[in-house]
């Protein structure tokens, strides 16, 4: 995985996982970045400090993989699921501790906040 600055293109580190990468999303400052793998794992990188960015979380959640990751509009909380998965996860974007799990009668196709 390669981590680039958006606003000017300049990179900024690569990281070697031998996993599938299939969801990003990053806070709105640009100080951190979810990336949820094919395997069901998430994991947060703190890249406030561009030259040395930091692997600061890595936890399993789903047999799914995790293709959903959505911060909330307060940017707050981190929405964690998978599509064809009946359970979804919310964490706090900021001390990536677990804050609640919900298990939905049929799988999930999409989430949002709302």
């Amino acid at each position: 995985m390669i981590i680039w600055e958006a606003t000017n293109g300049a990179y900024i580190n690569r990281e070697n996982l031998n996993e599938k990468l299939i969801s990003l999303e990053a806070t709105h400052d640009g100080n951190r970045v979810f990336v949820g793998s094919a395997n069901g794992v998430l994991r947060i990188f703190n890249v406030s400090n561009r030259s040395m960015p930091k692997l600061v979380k890595i936890e399993w959640y789903s047999k799914f993989g995790i293709n959903i990751l959505r911060e909330s509009p307060n940017r707050k909380h981190l929405l964690i699921g998978a599509k064809g998965d009946k359970e979804f996860w919310i964490i706090n974007s900021t001390s990536f501790v677990f804050e609640c799990y919900f298990s939905m009668p049929s799988p999930v196709k999409d989430l949002t906040w709302l």
